[in-house]
């Protein structure tokens, strides 16, 4: 008999992890985007330009690496 536990658990881990990934990424782009759009001048955009990519991309990973573990 198989016990399906083991990769329903999984599966839902992995659909969090990719939701809670994506929150990050948009929340890390909205960032940029709103004091650019309020005509934010100086550093600090490119700053938070740097946090987003960077964000998203640890984000992309992890989902990644978490879902070809599994």
């Amino acid at each position: 008999m198989t016990d399906n536990r083991s990769s329903t658990t999984t599966v839902v881990g992995y659909l969090l992890w990719t939701l809670f990934a994506l929150f990050l990424a948009v929340g890390a782009w909205l960032g940029i985007a709103l004091p650019l759009l309020f005509g934010a001048t100086g550093r600090l955009p490119f700053a938070l330009l740097a946090l987003a990519a960077a964000v998203t991309a640890v984000s992309v990973n992890t989902a990644v690496q978490y879902r070809s573990a599994r």
